[in-house]
């Protein structure tokens, strides 16, 4: 007899906020004497990330120190960074936070009798000490970060290790739980999966929203990251999903999710 559902759940943005802006940006200029703005920093960040990641070198895109050292370069400074100085920082500055009614959640999944995965395309140098930092290791069961991937969220093959660690359980057992637009929800749908929950932050009443209303944000990013959208399948999803601005609004939701409701369903309940 194996557990009655699987949650699978992203990390940052999804359990916690774990924000760079701005300590982290104004620890490394000050480090290395940069003459540059916080804001600036921050863009320049995120097209390394995007530049490393289209180049297909996807674990170094979500590696900070591999990102910081190509920051450094453009400014002639050869370094390697240790970039775990800043994240424990954050920790102790208290920046490092769980999301509203994240460890009543995961307990309320684990004393239901559910299985609790994480999928990340964070690496686990930085992930592991951030989820060990905030006391809720104790409730997960897997914890798949980008080193165990060959291609990160939202590529099928990332979804696929939840299927081949749980081979016992179908597609409706497993509900994916995620905050971005791309990388969780589309790749979610794309990967065959039908109970979808999207943690969207500044959400602020509890909904259910068909593809199409969230298609354009989808594509966005997409561009963004220079990948092709999957239309056939993105069209052929003609399920719900749930929206929620806190972890804590799932806990209404659970004895249906755990009687095998769709999630989609359980706005209509």
């Amino acid at each position: 007899m194996v557990n009655k559902k699987i949650f699978v759940f992203d990390q940052d943005g999804t359990l916690l906020w774990n924000p760079f802006y701005p300590l982290i940006y104004d620890e490394i200029i000050k480090d290395y004497n940069l003459k540059i703005s916080r804001d600036e920093l921050r863009n320049l960040f995120f097209e390394i990330h995007r530049k490393l990641f289209k180049m297909g070198r996807y674990r170094d895109s979500y590696d900070w120190d591999a990102v910081l050292e190509e920051v450094l370069k453009l400014f002639n400074i050869a370094d390697r960074p240790d970039f775990m100085k800043y994240i424990r920082l954050n920790i102790e500055k208290g920046n490092v936070c769980l999301l509203q009614g994240a460890t009543d959640l995961l307990r309320e999944i684990k004393e239901r009798g559910g299985k609790i995965i994480i999928l990340t395309n964070g690496v686990a140098k930085f992930q592991i000490p951030i989820l060990t930092s905030l006391n809720i290791r104790e409730f997960l069961d897997i914890i798949i970060t980008i080193d165990n991937l060959p291609k990160p969220k939202p590529y099928k093959e990332a979804f696929d290790a939840i299927l081949e660690m749980n081979t016992k359980y179908c597609l409706d057992d497993i509900i994916i739980i995620g905050d971005h637009p791309l990388m969780d929800v589309y790749g979610a749908i794309i990967s065959g999966f039908s109970n979808i929950i999207w943690i969207k932050r500044e959400e602020k009443a509890i909904k259910c929203v068909g593809i199409r209303e969230i298609y354009n944000m989808i594509s966005e990013y997409a561009n963004f990251y220079g990948l092709e959208i999957d239309n056939n399948a993105i069209w052929k999803f003609n399920k719900k999903i749930l929206v929620v601005g806190k972890p804590s609004d799932l806990i209404q939701y659970l004895s249906d999710i755990f009687e095998g409701v769709p999630v989609g369903e359980t706005c209509k309940r």
